[in-house]
């Protein structure tokens, strides 16, 4: 026991040993690599000083060499910012069409534009104008200045003038061409009254004060410039009136007749005269100062039914056309008397005014419609409907007809209700109805073979359009012939005998002769199942179709010039012959109906009015007249294809015209003393303005409308009375 003992204390002896050895091994290693965890630290640390002082020193050379370089493109930048690019002064000729912005600019390389509104610059005047540019990347200002440094082109012409008081260098131009506007004066003015030939210098000065000067000469003869004479003069003029002596001068003669010299239209007329060779040009002045004589005239109407002005008005008399016109439109649905004035005005501003009483009577009794009817078309064929409608009424002479067929489904077949209405101007109405009967069309069927596929196939591609199951074969191959007729142009052609290929190439060229004619007939109608045969003549220059249906046989010939004979025997046809044989359909005719729109021209009016800065016989255009435009629906009837009739249905006006005004001077003019101005040759005024009717417009519905217009005059109503 106590052997083991003693083992036990050595072994813990030396397990003892062997812990704290372990122990100090490890407390050594752990110191030796903290030692070495510490000088790799520190060598990182001092690596790291190192080249952190490297880094800034860098960065702050960096800094430095970018500083500089923006300090360089800033400079750059604003020098190119800043370069000159338009000029500040441009100089151009006046008269050039347009400123080209290059002008402007002092590289032409570059680009610029123009900024504002250069409307205010005026190329034919000279001056300084302010220009703005856009040249890179800023507006510049500049100048633009226009100069004249071209003196005019000036050609004068030589005149033979009667005496005269006063000359204006204006009418010895022939022609005168310059950039700017120009001012004309004498160097020295004409002795006016001085018989015999002068020399004159006119003289032309632009806005750039450059002058030219045009020599010719101008020569007196003792005759008057002109003569007025009142209106209505019924004695002829005698060439005596135009001598300012006693004697014709010293070889002048009269070339003008003056017995077509006419006094009752106010202005100015010519007088031609010859001197030595040379035109000389006196003026006939007719004027109109005396007042128009008239009647005034009381009128009675029914609401709505207007009257004219000249209407209100009798036993005018006057020496030159008058305009009869309301002051104030009267108001016609107004029931209950008024006063209405009326002007009546002559050529010469003369008004007379005249006051008239208006009575308006209340209408209640409705218009009357006539011919009413049912109808029956196919689909696809519906016709007009108011084809011989109207209607009459008591007072009113042109009521409105207006039909409403919205009711109609023309893709379903059956009987449909259709209503006319007609309306007087008082407002009456009465309607009446009528069935329409839309039927089912049978499409067309191939009766019998060519003998040829390809021309079976045409036949029927024209056959299914013109022709439907429900026609007779009569009427077939009316149809089929009217169609040859109105579709082929003639062409001469050799073929006689084939009429397969002649049937082939009328159906698809539409061309050829009377042969070609009768081949395409021959194969429509046999297609058809109509019996037929061709014919010919015995010189062989016309030939044609015989048709056998209902027991007996007749000519069916295509061609125009032939006048479509369809429904004759051959004996009739030979007898009447192709000049007189027209449209024969066995004594039948084919009527039908078209609607036409067109556009017409609506005439503009005339107004006159009175200027005092004017003097009496002069005419001046302040406003250009402008023909308005109107829309006209006519119903026209065809007989065999050919306008037999037509007539008007509705006008709608699209643009309303717009008159032409006229002023009309009515200043006396200055006393013999004075100076008279030289006014060149004006032909005759224009005539007078013709009556102006407004019209009211029929009530309409989307297609159908009235068989007539109503007519009322409004306020600017005028009645031009001779």
């Amino acid at each position: 026991m106590n052997k083991r003992k003693r083992f036990s204390a050595h072994n813990k002896s030396r397990l003892t040993v062997f812990l704290s050895s372990t122990i100090a091994r490890i407390v050594f290693l752990s110191v030796v690599v903290l030692i070495v965890i510490s000088i790799a630290v520190g060598a990182s640390v001092l690596d790291h000083h190192r080249n952190g002082a490297g880094s800034r020193r860098v960065a702050d050379s960096l800094e430095a060499e970018n500083s500089s370089e923006e300090l360089k493109r800033q400079e750059e930048y604003d020098l190119w910012y800043n370069k000159p690019r338009v000029k500040s002064v441009v100089q151009v000729e006046a008269g050039i069409e347009s400123v080209d912005v290059t002008l402007f600019l002092i590289d032409q390389e570059e680009k610029g534009y123009f900024v504002g509104d250069l409307s205010a610059i005026n190329l034919r005047k000279p001056g300084e104008y302010s220009v703005s540019v856009q040249a890179g990347p800023r507006v510049y200002e500049s100048k633009l200045v226009v100069v004249d440094t071209i003196p005019p082109k000036l050609m004068c012409k030589d005149l033979i003038l009667p005496y005269t008081n006063e000359l204006k260098p204006e009418v010895f131009v022939e022609s005168i061409d310059d950039a700017t506007e120009v001012t004309l004066s004498f160097l020295e003015k004409p002795q006016m009254g001085e018989l015999g030939v002068q020399r004159v210098t006119i003289i032309a000065t632009d806005l750039g004060g450059n002058t030219t000067s045009a020599e010719c000469q101008v020569t007196f003869i003792w005759i008057k410039e002109e003569l007025t004479i009142e209106a209505g003069r019924k004695e002829p003029l005698t060439v005596n009136e135009f001598l300012l002596g006693d004697q014709m001068p010293e070889g002048m003669t009269l070339v003008s007749d003056l017995k077509k010299v006419t006094f009752d239209r106010v202005g100015r007329q010519a007088v031609e005269f010859d001197w030595k060779g040379k035109e000389l040009l006196s003026y006939i002045n007719v004027v109109d100062t005396v007042m128009p004589k008239a009647t005034a005239v009381n009128q009675t109407t029914f609401s709505g039914v207007s009257l004219k002005a000249s209407q209100f008005v009798k036993d005018v008399n006057d020496a030159t056309k008058v305009n009869i016109r309301f002051v104030k439109q009267p108001d016609f649905k107004r029931v209950g008397k008024t006063t209405v004035e009326i002007d009546v005005i002559d050529e010469g501003e003369n008004r007379l005014r005249l006051s008239a009483q208006l009575t308006v009577i209340s209408d209640t009794t409705p218009p009357v419609l006539y011919g009413v009817k049912d109808w029956t078309y196919y689909q696809g064929d519906r016709p007009t409907f108011l084809t011989g409608v109207y209607a009459k009424d008591d007072y009113d002479p042109k009521p409105t007809v207006k039909v409403d067929y919205s009711s109609i489904d023309e893709k379903v077949p059956g009987t449909y209700t259709i209503v006319y209405t007609a309306r007087d101007a008082s407002g009456n109405t009465v309607s009446q109805t009528a069935q329409a009967t839309v039927k089912h069309r049978p499409p067309y069927k191939p009766k019998r073979s060519t003998g040829n596929a390809q021309l079976d196939q045409l036949c029927d591609s024209v056959l299914s359009q013109i022709v439907h199951g429900d026609m007779s074969q009569y009427e077939q191959g009316r149809q089929a012939m009217l169609w040859i007729g109105r579709t082929f142009r003639y062409r001469k052609q050799t073929n006689r005998t084939d009429w397969i290929a002649g049937a082939i190439r009328g159906l698809t060229q539409r061309t050829g002769d009377c042969f070609i004619h009768q081949f395409t007939n021959r194969a429509l109608l046999t297609r058809l199942g109509i019996p037929n045969y061709s014919m010919k003549n015995d010189g062989e220059t016309h030939s044609w179709v015989m048709v056998t249906l209902g027991g007996r046989t007749f000519v069916s010939d295509a061609v125009k010039r032939f006048n479509y004979l369809y429904g004759c025997s051959l004996q009739e046809a030979q007898r009447l012959g192709p000049d007189e044989a027209t449209f024969r359909w066995s004594g039948t005719q084919e009527k039908t109906m078209k609607e036409v729109v067109v556009t017409e021209e609506i005439p503009f009016e005339t107004v006159e009015e009175s200027d005092s800065t004017l003097l009496k016989g002069e005419r001046s255009v302040v406003q250009t007249g402008v023909n308005g435009k109107k829309e006209v629906t006519y119903d026209i009837e065809y007989i065999d294809g050919v306008e037999s009739s037509r007539t008007i249905r509705t006008t709608t006006v699209i643009q309303e015209p717009v008159d032409e005004i006229v002023r009309v001077g009515i200043q006396e003019p200055p006393p013999s003393t004075d100076p008279i101005e030289t006014v060149e040759p004006t032909s005759p005024p224009t005539s007078p303005p013709a009556e102006t009717t407004a019209e009211t417009l029929p009530e309409t519905t989307t297609e159908e409308t009235s068989t007539e217009e109503t007519s009322e005059s409004t306020a600017t109503e005028e009645t031009t009375v001779d």
